[in-house]
């Protein structure tokens, strides 16, 4: 009788474990299915999407700044005729641009126009041609003097130069005015220039 007493207790407490387990999972399993609750893979991937979206964005941006710090912008820019007059309003017409990278330089007013902002470098020379006489010239940024170049011709030419480091925002303009000169009449080719190239983009 005590085997069977052992055997029968045994089995009845077998019978509640299995139907407490049963009762867990079905009242866990119904949980699961509530509409409120939040199904942690459906998280994830969402957490996912959204970094990948902010990643997107910034290697659009990075691309957009890459492009633009390749982007090349330079000119040399020279008068075919020597001597050249240069006209009443001071403004020297180089009519010849040997590089013009960008098309920023305008040969029928002899106007540069940046492209891009930016920190830009601007160099002139300059020369004389009649005895007695001085040329004193400088680049204009949208009318605002940035550097100079003077030369005197008394027994030969003498040749000068300027130079200009600066920012330029993209729409402004640079030129070269004569300041003074007795005759107006200066040294072409290469004895007066004007040259210009972007060094960095704004970032």
């Amino acid at each position: 009788m005590t085997d069977r007493h052992s055997k029968t207790s045994s089995r009845l407490l077998l019978a509640v474990i299995l139907c407490s387990v049963s009762v867990h999972c079905d009242t866990a399993w119904s949980r699961d299915k509530r509409s409120d609750d939040h199904n942690p893979l459906e998280a994830v991937v969402s957490g996912l999407s959204q970094h990948v979206t902010k990643m997107a964005a910034q290697l659009s941006l990075l691309q957009t700044k890459f492009d633009a710090s390749q982007k090349q912008v330079a000119f040399v820019a020279r008068n075919s005729a020597d001597p050249f007059n240069v006209a009443a309003a001071g403004t020297l017409a180089y009519n010849v641009a040997d590089i013009n990278l960008g098309g920023g330089f305008d040969t029928v007013t002899g106007v540069f126009t940046a492209p891009t902002s930016g920190l830009y470098v601007f160099s002139i020379s300059c020369m004389d041609v009649q005895r007695g006489r001085d040329e004193d010239i400088g680049v204009l940024v949208d009318g605002k003097r940035v550097c100079g170049c003077y030369s005197y011709s008394q027994e030969f030419s003498i040749m000068g130069s300027g130079f200009a480091s600066l920012h330029v925002n993209a729409g402004q303009r640079a030129w070269v005015h004569l300041f003074r000169d007795s005759s107006r009449t200066i040294a072409g080719w290469y004895g007066n220039t004007f040259a210009g190239f972007l060094v960095k983009t704004d970032d």
